[in-house]
């Protein structure tokens, strides 16, 4: 059995990955283990997924926290390194208050492109495994803001037409990963429409998880919108071919 492990930030993104690959893969060729850690002590989460006979396993640590998610890759190297992962996975978000603080509170390319190629050298002198390291501009919920129709099927009152009136974005013509600083913050106003708060609660997120499928990630893929998740749905689209 082939074993890939996937490091992020929090539960939210832990979900949106778990969903992905059970989207992907052929759901009788992949079992999906699920670690939360909290103070560096790893729970087991209530979301693994095993069937009887697996070709292909997926471990999925959520850390806790953007900046850990480097942090703990550098302190498990020796265990990411063994010839036990065929490849290693990283996704968090590129808006930290590191960036915040450099990008004085708006998208700044250079900055990205700095902190990136910083997180790369840490990384490759420690690293020697094949591993994809995606940094999700500017928040992972800038690819729940590209999927097409996603608010009107969470709920009805959410057209394209009502965001764009009440907050100015129509979400169909623009690219979250382009024009939102904080696209969590985004998601914040959309929710006040319907009288609600988002928070990346696994309720929330599990919800929004229900309205999603392979063609509505494909069509995000294709579109040209959130270049960073399309990085993302190619290499693990590229392990599901050879499932």
């Amino acid at each position: 059995m082939k074993r890939f492990a996937v490091i992020t930030e929090g539960e939210g993104e832990l979900l949106f990955i778990k969903h992905l690959l059970l989207l992907l893969f052929d759901n009788s060729s992949i079992k999906i283990s699920c670690i939360k850690l909290n103070s560096d002590d790893a729970t087991e989460a209530d979301y693994n997924y095993s069937p009887p006979d697996p070709k292909y396993h997926f471990i999925i640590i959520a850390v806790g926290t953007d900046e850990k998610v480097t942090s703990y890759l550098i302190e498990q190297a020796s265990s990411f390194n063994s010839d036990r992962y065929e490849k290693l996975f990283c996704i968090r978000d590129m808006y930290c208050q590191r960036y915040d603080k450099l990008a004085k509170g708006q998208i700044n390319i250079s900055v990205g492109k700095r902190i990136i190629k910083k997180t790369n050298e840490v990384i490759n002198a420690h690293i020697s495994n094949e591993m994809l390291y995606v940094f999700a501009i500017m928040e992972f919920e800038a690819w729940l803001l590209g999927i097409k129709d996603l608010f009107n099927k969470y709920n009805h009152k959410l057209t394209i037409d009502i965001i764009e009136s009440k907050i100015g974005y129509n979400l169909d013509c623009v690219d979250p990963e382009n024009l939102f600083f904080k696209p969590s913050n985004i998601l914040g106003k959309i929710f006040l429409l319907i009288n609600k708060k988002y928070t990346k609660s696994k309720d929330i997120i599990k919800s929004f998880l229900s309205h999603i499928n392979l063609d509505d990630l494909n069509e995000l893929h294709k579109n040209g919108k959130c270049k960073s998740f399309s990085r993302l749905f190619n290499g693990l689209s590229e392990l599901s071919n050879l499932s």
